[in-house]
């Protein structure tokens, strides 16, 4: 992934995320273990459901746990999935040294599209209750795949569609600066919208 799709689509989840737990970029999962998760999420202040605004719904729902992330513009094949799976438990290995949860961290691994040879290998299904796009293997495992080039075009999806290749971006941004003055959530999107349109224009990495 570029230095500019990687910096934006980390940008997007800490305007997303920081309000309501920790993010962490590049988060160390092991020490002298060079690779690194891409997002780790902390949930700390998660506002009850009822509450949830339709465009962060979807996203608020992922990020109940604590969770890591691994966003891939190529979709990754059996043994790249293996890898992030390896973070995942290297993470659970360390919290409980260090005398933390010892809960298995989600993992949700975004890709640009669908890993179809890891999905074969793996016996990736489509995850139940959730919408097109989302995938699942094992419970236990708790790892799930968004393939975002297959997300609905709804309120919901615009924020994790944001992340998506280029032409999905375009796309969701354009559904968010369309919502009517009359929209309840208005005030809420273009504010989003203009924190992170700021926040890009003071990171050199993404211009």
């Amino acid at each position: 992934m570029s230095v500019h799709r990687d910096r934006l689509v980390k940008r997007i989840l800490e305007e997303t995320l920081d309000p309501v737990g920790e993010t962490r970029r590049e988060m160390e999962v092991e020490p002298d273990y060079l690779p690194r998760a891409d997002f780790f999420f902390t949930p700390l202040s998660l506002p009850p459901e009822a509450t949830w605004p339709r465009y962060l719904k979807l996203l608020y729902r992922m990020v109940q746990a604590l969770c890591l992330f691994e966003f891939c513009t190529h979709p990754p094949d059996e043994h790249g999935v293996l890898d992030f799976v390896c973070k995942q438990f290297s993470l659970r290995n360390r919290r409980r040294q260090q005398g933390k949860d010892q809960a298995l961290p989600y993992l949700w691994i975004m890709t640009c599209g669908r890993p179809v040879s890891a999905f074969a290998a793996l016996g990736v299904e489509p995850a139940e209750g959730w919408p097109r796009g989302f995938y699942r293997v094992v419970p236990w495992l708790r790892l799930g795949f968004v393939v975002l080039p297959e997300l609905e075009r709804t309120r919901e999806t615009q924020v994790l569609r944001l992340i998506g290749p280029a032409s999905v971006r375009k796309e969701a941004l354009a559904e968010m600066q369309a919502v009517p003055m009359e929209d309840k959530e208005h005030q809420a999107i273009h504010h989003f919208l203009a924190q992170l349109l700021h926040a890009i224009e003071r990171d050199n990495l993404i211009n």
